[in-house]
């Protein structure tokens, strides 16, 4: 499924001009500085971005990214490579090429989800780490993001002590700027991780069977409330 993603992106007109809308103008990365950890918070920087340019909900476009970051950090060599060989690379810089390909790979798996679900339940289980487990599935109580309504990977705390998965609170605070729950302003430095929660969270997965295929949300609870 990668290197299918990875050639349409070579003969695909990349999102270049939203991407680098995103950017600095004053970035520059070298071809010898791409790298799989400049790849990965190119991903994270563009998440919040995703969001309003895709129209979709947060926990979709989050959980697209998990894929696409657990395959940039399974095939970076595969990605950089595909990068690198883009024709039009040496006009538009790294930096944007870099972005706009992961922008895509993200688009492309978000568009899995109605296109071919059963592929995206394969990509879902084999790479989105941990895996994602439905709500309903007796897990014990606080181990959920209230945004994502999935288990925590990073489970980070607010100033108001409600705990959140890193991804799913820095890409909500990137669009509005408040913590969900409370509605009062937020902002990412604000965010201490949960160590303890982590802990409890890795302990409760130890003694489960992960499940070959897991349920996709479309939507949270809080998606549908401040969307």
């Amino acid at each position: 499924a990668l290197a299918s993603m990875l050639s349409e992106c070579q003969g695909t007109a990349l999102p270049v001009e939203v991407v680098a809308g995103h950017l600095a103008e004053s970035e520059v990365v070298a071809v010898g500085q791409l790298s799989m950890e400049a790849l990965l918070d190119l991903g994270e920087r563009l998440l919040a971005a995703m969001v309003k340019q895709l129209s979709m909900t947060l926990a979709r476009v989050t959980q697209s990214w998990a894929v696409v970051r657990a395959m940039i950090q399974r095939c970076p060599e595969l990605i950089l490579q595909s990068i690198l060989a883009h024709p039009r690379i040496t006009v538009l810089g790294v930096l944007v090429v870099a972005g706009a390909t992961v922008w895509y790979l993200t688009r492309r798996c978000v568009a899995l989800v109605t296109e071919d679900p059963k592929l995206w339940r394969s990509l879902v289980a084999r790479l989105a780490p941990p895996p994602v487990e439905p709500v309903d599935g007796g897990i014990p109580d606080g181990f959920t993001c209230p945004i994502s309504q999935q288990v925590m990977v990073d489970p980070v705390i607010t100033p108001s002590g409600i705990s959140y998965d890193r991804t799913a609170i820095t890409a909500w605070i990137a669009l509005r700027g408040t913590e969900p729950s409370t509605q009062e302003p937020l902002a990412e430095a604000q965010l201490i991780p949960n160590r303890s929660l982590q802990d409890a969270i890795q302990k409760w997965r130890s003694t489960r069977q992960p499940a070959v295929e897991h349920a996709v949300s479309d939507a949270s609870p809080l998606d549908e409330r401040n969307s």
